[in-house]
């Protein structure tokens, strides 16, 4: 009788993925009337209509998604469900010897050098993976090394040459039960909760390796009784949940953390022309999610803080306890770690590492225009401001992003001391 019912189901979902597919076409005869109509143009638009922006097309991959897990696979459109029932990316888990080999902890250790010749202090932060450290979370032992292997080999190598290395892995990701916790089941990053976590771990760690300790004020801005945690129920689903559909994964909820204590900061995003000013909430909760969930009912975790994972983004706090600039060179774990740790340093500069930058040299020089304070060119012919580095752009500013002086005009001289140095106050 069971195996009846799984024979029903399955045609059942057959035949609405055939429904689906139909409209596809259907969408594709009638928005390409009057092109080359030949069979091998024909299948080729098709195609491309149905690969092409998979996050667009819900019904065909949640009917796809259905269909797969309904015969008991537990690969489905390159993600991969693992023992636990969290998703992954199939091209994590099997990675080969020579990008195992071919890890980055050399070209971190440049970089940990070239800020030490500069007496400035340098931190490599592992974050968990989403596996566990036993591998037991791993659906096929086929031989090929997980990320954990990548993992302790760079933090070995870092540390066998003086680099303070802070792995956070033990204590996020040492066993099944660990993963299942502190990480998203639809995507591989971990949660909120868990980021929030290591928020004092990291910040610590920080001040350690400047060689300052943690007093009272950062102690009550580390405590978790000093942040409202909020809450929104199955809204979320990761990009490996958005791959496969609802039907092979489940929604996540989705919490988040204010401060309570009083903020007054700033946040930049200078490849979106944003500057966002006052309370934490107001600079760096995107408020228009809430009214997105109540109309399409799925939200990106990515978004809750700052809107997104960008190439640059500047964070400043003027009642900040620990006056100190950070540059974060970072991927998308650090995107909530960004958030929190603005209310500690005065500055918190978030860099995107993989997608912006090819040599850690780049960054390099990045950090010492951060340094120096000019991480911008004004750029005549295009009236704003331009990085030379990363090549993000944005607006001239209406004030000065340091004292908060009204700019008047368009006056442009050297004024050490502001972060655009281009830029002063017209008297």
């Amino acid at each position: 009788m069971k195996h009846l019912i799984d024979r029903i189901g399955a045609l059942a979902f057959l035949l609405l993925l055939a429904v689906a597919l139909v409209v596809e076409i259907r969408e594709v005869v009638q928005s390409d009337s009057g092109v080359d109509d030949s069979a091998p143009t024909f299948r080729e638009r098709v195609q491309k209509r149905l690969v092409g922006n998979l996050w667009q097309k819900k019904r065909l991959v949640t009917l796809n998604g259905g269909f797969v897990r309904l015969l008991g696979q537990r690969i489905c459109n390159e993600v991969i469900r693992l023992n636990n029932g969290q998703l992954d990316w199939i091209f994590a888990m099997w990675r080969s010897e020579d990008e195992i080999r071919n890890c980055p902890a050399t070209n971190i250790v440049t970089f940990a050098r070239l800020m030490k010749d500069r007496g400035r202090p340098f931190l490599y932060v592992q974050a968990p993976c989403s596996e566990d450290i036993g591998d037991h979370l791993r659906p096929y032992t086929d031989g090929h090394p997980s990320d954990n292997v990548t993992a302790e080999r760079i933090c070995g190598q870092l540390a066998a040459v003086g680099v303070d290395v802070l792995d956070l892995r033990p204590v996020f990701a040492a066993t099944p039960e660990q993963v299942t916790a502190n990480f998203i089941r639809t995507d591989h990053h971990w949660t909120i909760d868990a980021a929030f976590a290591a928020f004092p771990m990291i910040t610590k760690a920080l001040l350690k390796s400047m060689g300052r300790g943690t007093d009272q004020s950062v102690e009550e801005i580390l405590s978790a009784s000093a942040w409202t945690r909020r809450e929104m129920k199955r809204c979320s689903l990761g990009s490996p949940g958005r791959r496969v559909g609802t039907l092979f994964a489940t929604l996540d909820d989705i919490s988040w953390y204010e401060p309570k204590f009083k903020t007054e900061m700033s946040c930049s995003i200078p490849s979106r022309c944003l500057e966002r000013h006052g309370s934490f909430r107001e600079a760096l909760i995107v408020e228009k999610l809430f009214s997105w969930k109540q109309r399409h009912k799925v939200v990106d975790w990515y978004n809750i803080y700052i809107g997104g994972n960008f190439p640059l983004v500047e964070h400043r706090n003027r009642q900040a306890p620990v006056k100190a600039r950070i540059l974060l060179v970072k991927d998308s774990f650090a995107i909530p770690i960004q958030a929190f740790l603005s209310t500690v340093f005065s500055e918190t500069i978030p860099v995107k590492c993989i997608a912006s930058y090819q040599e850690f040299n780049d960054i390099f020089e990045l950090a010492e225009k951060v340094d120096r304070g000019v991480p911008y060119t004004y750029h005549r012919a295009d009236a704003c401001l331009r990085c030379h580095v990363c090549g993000d752009w944005t607006k001239v500013p209406d004030r000065c992003p340091d004292c908060g002086a009204q700019m008047q005009g368009s006056r442009w001289v050297a004024q050490p001391g502001h972060r655009y140095m281009d830029i002063a106050p017209c008297p």
